[in-house]
């Protein structure tokens, strides 16, 4: 009979105990109420948006461009909501830093008025403005990249399973992040990748099929892709070799005294996307060649064009415009 008690004791205990972590637990937690309005460079409302938090969906702006709502975190310091269209097929998305010093009643109020830069419909090819417009926002868009994968709980040929998936994605978060790119899940530059073929079980695939999507491309690029030691750093590092090469980039060319460079100063800010020397350019004419010939103007290094001389623009009268590189064809 004591022991009896003395377990009719300890059950009480554990669940007093329980109770009182419970409770710590709630009072420890911090309450963000936020007020999103979301409208585009002219001050229209925009709709159309899911907002995550981390990578779970928590709502969708409403028909006069706003979402509200209330966040319970267990820390004060600030925070990002990803806010994605899925009306657009630009795929618009946008990072919001979430922060405040306001209280009231008990919550941290956080309210912003979210701007998104449209492109223009249709993007009009005499017009210069319009074109930088483009070639710049591409170029700002290829600093994010996100990887998603075909994923089941037990690995079959056609899926990843959990434990594959956990390994192949942080390889590649790491990667990017060496690359210099932010891993973010609104990035325009969204890759999927698959298993298709295996030689066993779990962790013995043998080629992947990559799908990319670039920034304002309609199309999806698609390839297969073989490599030894699966999920290894080298075996990462070629597939973003390979991502690479199928990308239309943009770049800026300068006619200087007659003559046609291409501006190192001003091409890709990123690294990873920088061109190599004897890198081909499409224009309205004729193939470009970058060459290994340079030279230096107020700081700023121009490598010479091959041909030298032409209207590569297409508004003859321009002395500088972007030309996109040519994507790798297999």
């Amino acid at each position: 009979m004591k022991g009896v008690k003395e377990g009719v004791v300890l059950f009480l205990f554990l669940l007093l105990s329980l109770n009182l972590y419970g409770v710590q637990e709630k009072e420890n937690q911090v309450s963000w109420k936020i007020h999103l309005k979301i409208v585009d460079e002219e001050g229209k409302i925009l709709s159309g948006f899911k907002i995550f938090y981390d990578k779970e969906l928590i709502g969708k702006v409403d028909t006069f461009g706003e979402w509200q709502g209330i966040i319970k975190r267990r820390t004060r310091d600030p925070f990002f909501l990803t806010l994605i269209s899925y009306l657009d097929d630009d795929g618009l998305s946008k990072r919001v830093e979430i922060r405040s010093d306001k209280n009231e009643e008990g919550l941290f109020v956080f309210e912003e008025l979210v701007v998104f830069e449209r492109l223009p419909s249709s993007v009009n090819l005499n017009s210069l403005d319009q074109e930088t417009l483009l070639a710049e926002k591409k170029r700002k868009s290829l600093e994010l990249i996100y990887f998603s994968f075909s994923q089941k709980k037990e690995a079959q040929n056609k899926y990843f399973s959990f434990g594959e998936t956990l390994k192949l994605e942080t390889a590649l978060k790491k990667e990017a992040s060496r690359l210099g790119f932010f891993y973010d899940m609104g990035a325009l530059l969204q890759v999927y990748i698959e298993p298709l073929e295996r030689e066993g079980g779990i962790g013995s695939v043998l080629s992947c099929g990559v799908h990319v999507r670039f920034p304002y491309e309609q199309k999806k690029t698609f390839f297969e892709y073989q490599g030894k030691n699966f999920f290894s750093s080298s075996w990462v590092e070629q597939l973003f070799s390979e991502i690479k090469k199928r990308a239309s980039i943009p770049f800026l060319i300068k006619r200087v005294d007659g003559e046609w460079f291409l501006s190192e100063k001003n091409a890709i800010q990123q690294e990873f996307w920088n061109f190599a020397p004897t890198l081909e350019l499409k224009s309205h004419l004729f193939p470009i060649q970058v060459s290994t010939k340079k030279k230096t103007l107020d700081h700023e290094t121009l490598y010479y064009l091959i041909p030298a001389e032409g209207n590569f623009c297409k508004l003859p009268d321009k002395n500088s415009c972007y030309l996109y590189s040519k994507p790798f064809t297999p």
